[in-house]
């Protein structure tokens, strides 16, 4: 069997876009993966083109020859976060491929875990791009709540940044944090803070935390920049939070360095379109959890990434709910054949091999445009 074709899709159904691989084979299998996030849909474009342009002719069940010249690259560097994404979306279809070929679905593949049903918890913000309010975080986490997810994460720090000193920046985002924890208790809510907060504001707003029991998990509190070694200072303040991260890691080095380091977080949640390739991702995972880690996954996209992150949490044993995109796209289940296989909260894997869905036909004739596109 060999690579033949390839397309790199801009999958735009209503409210939201998603950047889409598909690789082609002559044994008539079709391997899907999503780049979603690149930093630049159209740099992620060009980069999967000319990687995936290498392996034209390739068997597509070899997938370390196939990965080989793209682990190569020297330029970009192999920390360039668009350049990562693209080759991480290679990688993702080459795994589908190989899954299908086998006629095993893909968590088989990748470890040894047996448990096909994957809690999810509600990331809001992707729903509430056209809305803001106090009123609309409330209203959607307690949907989210009803329907069963595990519990609903806010990203209300909309006007901080790190250079704000003024505690006044931080109140729109309260009202908004207040709303929800009225709404379905602050034990069903995780924050992500989204790197905003330098350390005196951060130290002033852990103070304000205090009044609400403990919040599921805090996410990414500090400017990004900040050290590994000034992050775990602040951390050593707040014995009893639950502090998660990991989703921008696209390298083996940084991941090592984020695990085996001072700043190491409570919950690991990379994300399967940067930290590639596939086994690799599963093998930071499993060292995460020997180091004291929770495991969950990034995942604030579309239904490739979706499938891709619940086989990985399957295949890794993970034990801490997965990341979905609530309300953020009207229909969505019906966008892959079969439909995307989420219900109650809870995301069930099948045993249809690879991973289980597909964009259908339909879907990608009203929403797909081909962005980038090749044959033997």
């Amino acid at each position: 069997m060999k690579v033949n074709g390839y397309k790199v899709i801009r999958f735009a159904p209503p409210r939201d876009t998603f950047i889409l691989i598909m690789l082609e084979t002559d044994g008539g299998l079709t391997g899907w993966g999503e780049i979603t996030g690149s930093g630049s849909d159209r740099a992620a474009a060009i980069f999967a083109q000319e990687a995936m342009q290498s392996i034209l002719g390739r068997d597509p069940l070899d997938i370390n020859a196939c990965m080989a010249d793209l682990l190569r690259f020297k330029v970009p560097p192999l920390r360039d976060h668009c350049a990562m994404t693209a080759f991480s979306g290679i990688s993702q279809a080459l795994w589908d491929i190989n899954a299908q070929a086998a006629g095993q679905p893909l968590y088989r593949l990748l470890g040894d875990g047996r448990e096909t049903t994957v809690p999810l918890y509600a990331n809001l913000n992707r729903g509430l791009f056209q809305n803001r309010s106090p009123e609309a975080f409330a209203a959607n986490a307690a949907s989210a709540i009803q329907e069963g997810f595990a519990f609903a994460k806010a990203t209300p720090f909309d006007e901080l940044t790190p250079a704000h000193m003024d505690m006044d920046v931080v109140e729109p985002g309260l009202k908004r944090l207040e709303a929800t924890c009225q709404a379905v208790g602050a034990e069903k809510v995780a924050i992500d803070c989204h790197w905003r907060f330098n350390l005196k504001l951060a130290d002033r707003f852990m103070a304000w935390t205090k009044q609400y029991p403990a919040f599921c998990w805090i996410e990414d509190i500090l400017d990004i920049n900040t050290s590994h070694m000034d992050v775990a200072e602040f951390r050593s303040k707040y014995s009893w939070v639950v502090w998660a991260g990991g989703e921008t890691l696209n390298n083996q080095l940084d991941a090592d360095a984020l695990l085996d380091g001072s700043a190491r977080p409570d919950i690991f949640m990379p994300d399967v379109k940067y930290l590639w390739p596939i086994d690799n991702l599963c093998a930071h995972l499993n060292h995460a959890r020997s180091r004291g880690c929770r495991l969950s996954l990034h995942n604030p996209s579309g239904p490739v990434s979706t499938a891709f992150s619940a086989h990985v949490w399957v295949a890794c044993s993970g034990d801490a709910p997965v990341e979905f995109p609530y309300g953020a796209v009207t229909g969505r289940s019906a966008l892959t054949g079969p439909q995307e296989p989420v219900q109650g909260g809870v995301y069930y894997i099948s045993d249809k091999p690879g991973i289980g869905i597909a964009p259908t036909s339909e879907a990608l004739e009203k929403f797909g445009n081909v962005l980038a596109e090749g044959d033997l």
